[in-house]
């Protein structure tokens, strides 16, 4: 098993997983090559839909395609925003993005991403190590998976109320549960 974790973390670091901004397609790409293109970057544990993307669009979080073609700024934005969706909802990742405009704001907010990607992912990588050592000690598997759930959780939970809690809006609720409830009622920032 340790393996597998291994393996992943390892991935994450490949050129392949999260390719850097020069390396991203900087010519327009049509739809069907956008839905490609991410599901080739993301692997099999994502599956990418036409429809998921126009939803970014419609949030505010992804800029229009121009002329039905993608660029490498809506690209990048992809990238973070699939990555990150299994932890924040679509308001948290827009509201940590903020208003990027202009490419070279883009370029440096994907190059962070990045870079904090690829710590996570030697990270993750102790995480097998020590995994592979708690199983020789009789500790079972599931026990590790419930602690890196309630981690990620916890990770998750503080994550929201740094990014709510940076904002200049009085009588905002910022702690997780505040989070928690802006994120069911869609209201970012706003209890």
């Amino acid at each position: 098993m340790s393996e597998r974790i291994m393996e992943y973390g390892q991935n994450l670091r490949k050129p392949g997983g999260i390719p850097p901004w020069e390396a991203l397609p900087d010519i327009g790409l049509y739809m069907d090559q956008v839905i490609t293109f991410l599901e080739r970057m993301l692997g099999t544990y994502d599956s990418v839909t036409p429809s998921m993307v126009n939803n970014y669009v419609k949030a505010g979080l992804l800029p229009r395609a121009s002329g039905k073609k993608y660029g490498p700024e809506h690209l990048a934005i992809l990238l973070v925003a699939f990555t990150l969706k299994r932890v924040l909802s679509m308001q948290d990742i827009k509201l940590m993005m903020g208003n990027l405009g202009e490419a070279e704001a883009v370029r440096n907010f994907y190059e962070e991403f990045r870079a904090n990607a690829a710590r996570t992912a030697l990270e993750m990588e102790g995480v097998a190590a020590k995994e592979n050592e708690l199983r020789t000690q009789g500790v079972e598997a599931s026990l590790l998976a419930l602690r890196l759930a309630i981690e990620a959780g916890a990770r998750s939970r503080l994550a929201e109320t740094i990014l709510y809690a940076a904002q200049p809006s009085p009588g905002v609720d910022a702690s997780p549960k505040g989070a928690s409830r802006r994120r069911k009622k869609n209201l970012p920032g706003k209890s």
